[in-house]
């Protein structure tokens, strides 16, 4: 983290190390995602921060004192080393300004990250009507409710036919959703021939571009999604969870999330392409992350059945599965690690 040059200036008895600084320290060579949590033990930091600092986009202000922790810590764990070398065989510099010596010694052991606490309350989406509860289950210390059809306002935004999942529990300052959407969107020719389109979409919350429809499906089927059809839920580049941009209350005791998503434009091309009726509809797979650790999974699908092109159809709600969980399917973890790969303690 360039410790040798952290004399940009001092500030009540802290050292600041100015983000330039960090940027050109970390283009020496990119930080291992072991020594990164090292790190973020090291200045109690979660991964957002470390991101925000990776990114360039955050001073790190020290003591005197942390900073020589910094520096014997980083020393210690990388003792017994080679420096690393680049492709091209060159060396690189080490983490915080360290390079390894051939001492010998093992390298300290690490912490794994976590996800930091939230303790602050939030409110993203005032509720008008609490619609229908599809499910309730103790999770932990606490309960998750999966709601349907909930009414309220996001700023001046009136909202219906939205659903909610809800968190609650003495330890909500730890609990967040992380939630994965994949898409069909399905033409039916006035035969009853179906054809899923294959297109790529972009939505609010897409990261990395875009993501690509899910094909397969028919009128009554569902279609089969691979890793690209999948989008991790959040507006933000370097926050994966939903609270992070998206409509979401927390409260002592309570986080909450709430969601209606919309038919997307590409039903128009669907009907363009000769569809005399129009399939659209939005998976999503939600996971309660307590700490940094997966408890629970729902799987339910929003969908709009358009009659005509001209036809404005209300969502339909549909939950298929709720219940406790230890992990992320294989596919959404591969797509998951892949747009935030800081976060890949979270399997």
């Amino acid at each position: 983290m360039g410790t040798n040059e952290a004399r940009d200036h001092e500030d009540g008895g802290t050292i600041t190390v100015d983000r330039a600084e960090i940027a050109r320290a970390l283009a020496k060579r990119k930080p291992s995602l072991g020594e990164l949590a090292a790190l973020g033990a090291e200045l109690a930091l979660g991964p957002v921060q470390l991101a925000a600092l990776l990114g360039g986009r955050a001073d790190l202000r020290l003591t005197p004192t942390q900073l020589a922790n910094l520096k014997a810590s980083a020393a210690a764990a990388l003792a017994g080393t080679k420096e690393a070398e680049s492709e091209d065989g060159t060396s690189s510099a080490s983490l915080c300004g360290s390079t390894g010596t051939p001492s010998g010694a093992s390298p300290a052991p690490t912490t794994a990250p976590t996800v930091p606490s939230v303790t602050a309350s939030h409110t993203g989406f005032t509720e008008t009507a609490a619609g229908t509860t599809l499910q309730t289950d103790t999770v932990g210390a606490g309960a998750v409710t999966i709601r349907r059809d909930v009414e309220g306002t996001v700023g001046t935004r009136t909202i219906v036919n939205a659903f909610a999942l809800s968190y609650k529990g003495a330890d909500s300052a730890d609990a967040h959703w992380l939630q994965f959407i994949h898409r069909e969107i399905i033409g039916i020719d006035s035969a009853g021939t179906a054809t899923p389109l294959t297109d790529a979409i972009t939505t609010s919350g897409t990261r990395g571009g875009s993501y690509a429809l899910t094909p397969g499906g028919t009128a009554t089927t569902f279609g089969t999604p691979g890793a690209a059809n999948y989008n991790t839920d959040s507006a933000s580049a370097t926050d994966p969870f939903y609270e992070a941009g998206f409509a979401a209350n927390r409260a002592a005791g309570e986080t909450s999330m709430f969601d209606k998503p919309a038919a997307h434009g590409k039903v128009n091309a669907a009907f363009a392409n000769g569809a005399a009726r129009v399939i659209s509809r939005a998976h999503f797979d939600t996971f309660l992350v307590q700490t940094d650790k997966v408890t629970y999974h729902s799987s339910l699908t929003v969908a709009y059945d358009f009659a005509s092109a001209t036809a404005t159809p209300a969502p339909t709600t549909t939950l298929h599965a709720a219940g406790a969980a230890s992990a992320l399917p294989s596919t959404i973890q591969q797509r998951f690690h892949a747009q935030y790969p800081a976060f890949t303690f979270i399997k």
